[in-house]
């Protein structure tokens, strides 16, 4: 079966162009064909008539589907980030030549200026549009009679510049430079100078083809996991800026792309803009898709009068297919995996899982938060993945963490008794506090549901089951083990 990915000729296609030119892809059994097209509508109705199984999409596209606004009501999903903060906001040389480098000074040569100014965006209601609103904000300015917006396909905005169409305007790489390499304006801000989520290009795929094909995709996010770390080590960047820029993918000078990957964008006037998150396609924390960060976006959406406040009732866990992308990337056995209620914090580790948690049991020993979270995520990691299955794997886990925490400036971990009959192990009743708690805000637990669990998930109820904790991860837990 031939895959068809849509994508933009951008440079955070980066990640979907060297699955296919290097062989990640095929590694994973995947016949990919990529299609080029020209905007962003273009790629969405394609995706959602099935041209498309999987297409490059911006944050925003898949919550106004969902919304049924700007096509079909058609359900779209996504299980992997492709790109961090991958757009810059570009001004004309006439509004530099004023003095205008921020959106306050923007506002003070409005106010001895009548003209109207038209800003080029790349879609309605996409990043880029909430990141220029955001960006006139901070000067007190708004969309309106005195400024407007015009969409055009990125590859368009230079050209619509030049002819003075175009007063400034908000795309992706390498879009800004090729403006400002043909001395037509300069960069005056990055996105992750104004967004507030890092998240800018998904991988969106129709639910229903998921449904169906949940291997297939499984296959193309692990081709995208080792393209994207292929991506970010600096060795390849001379031989990712060359491919990428071929005429085949984006079409634009090899410097451009260059300096884009390397995130230091030419700016104009032999200014450099640099930004340590500016087309990040890997490490931690950014390919996994997370609710919450989406639900900013949502709330920008309805802030600006994009979508009604009933919006903010969307099921974003039904676009956000975190839990499906841990499943994609088995860790360590079946004691060392992630939940997927866990899944907001998994990738970076910032607050300690039950898998870790469970570990500190058998050794008796207490960590603090503050202690773990200056771990590197590294050491996090193979305390997660480090065996304890027997006396002796124990001890080891015990003083790894103990030398660990000391290492990196945590002072000493505290000890603590080691229960000989913890309730998580009975396998002969369900522990009293779970009992109740189970029945009372959501459905009884069976002794034949508590011994189908594995120790793992027994060790989880019992934590987030305590008397005297409210815990909101007690009820999604339940569903996850199919007990709600």
């Amino acid at each position: 079966m031939v895959l068809r990915i849509g994508f933009i000729p951008l440079a955070d296609c980066a990640p979907l162009v060297v699955a296919s030119e290097m062989g990640h892809f095929a590694a994973q059994g995947l016949e990919v064909e990529l299609s080029k097209a020209q905007t962003w509508e273009q790629v969405r109705s394609k995706l959602e008539r099935g041209d498309f199984q999987a297409a490059h999409l911006p944050a925003t596209l898949p919550i106004l589907a969902a919304l049924g606004i700007g096509g079909s009501r058609d359900s779209l999903c996504t299980a992997w980030v492709l790109s961090q903060t991958g757009n810059a906001i570009t001004l004309s040389n006439r509004l530099r030549s004023a003095g205008i480098g921020d959106a306050r000074d923007l506002a003070r040569w409005m106010e001895s200026n009548a003209e109207i100014l038209k800003f080029g965006i790349v879609h309605p209601s996409s990043t880029h549009e909430l990141m220029i609103r955001e960006w006139l904000s901070s000067g007190g300015l708004e969309i309106g009679p005195r400024i407007q917006l015009l969409v055009s396909p990125p590859q368009e905005m230079v050209r619509r510049m030049r002819e003075g169409l175009l007063d400034g305007f908000c795309a992706g790489e390498p879009w800004n430079q090729r403006a400002t390499t043909s001395k037509l304006g300069e960069i005056v801000a990055l996105g992750e100078d104004v967004m507030s989520p890092g998240v800018e290009k998904v991988l969106a795929v129709r639910r229903a083809w998921h449904e169906e094909n949940p291997s297939l995709h499984a296959a193309l996010l692990r081709a995208l996991d080792a393209a994207s770390k292929w991506l970010d080590d600096p060795a390849h960047l001379d031989e990712a800026a060359a491919l990428i820029a071929g005429k085949r993918f984006v079409n634009t000078q090899e410097t451009l792309l260059r300096s884009a990957l390397a995130r230091k964008l030419n700016a104009g006037r032999g200014r450099i803009a640099t930004g340590s998150g500016f087309l990040r396609f890997s490490g931690p924390g950014v390919n996994l898709p997370r609710a919450a960060d989406f639900r900013w976006f949502l709330e920008r959406l309805v802030y600006w009068g994009h979508v009604p406040s009933r919006s903010l009732d969307l099921d974003l866990d039904g676009i956000c297919l975190s839990s499906f992308h841990l499943q994609s990337f088995p860790r360590g056995d079946s004691m060392d995996r992630i939940f997927a209620y866990e899944a907001e914090f998994a990738e970076n580790l910032v607050s300690i899982p039950m898998a870790v948690r469970r570990k500190l049991d058998l050794s008796g020993t207490k960590l603090s938060l503050a202690q773990w979270s200056k771990l590197p995520v590294t050491r996090r990691r193979a305390l997660l993945e480090a065996p304890t299955e027997s006396p002796d794997a124990v001890l080891s886990w015990k003083n790894d963490l103990l030398e660990a925490v000391r290492a990196n400036g945590g002072g000493e971990v505290r000890e603590c008794p080691i229960e000989e009959h913890p309730v998580w192990r009975n396998l002969e009743a369900v522990p009293s506090d779970l009992a109740d708690l189970a029945a009372r805000d959501c459905s009884p637990i069976s002794l034949g549901q508590w011994r189908s669990l594995d120790e793992l998930a027994r060790f989880a109820l019992v934590k987030l089951s305590r008397p005297g904790r409210e815990n909101r991860n007690f009820l999604p837990a339940m569903k996850e083990f199919g007990l709600a």
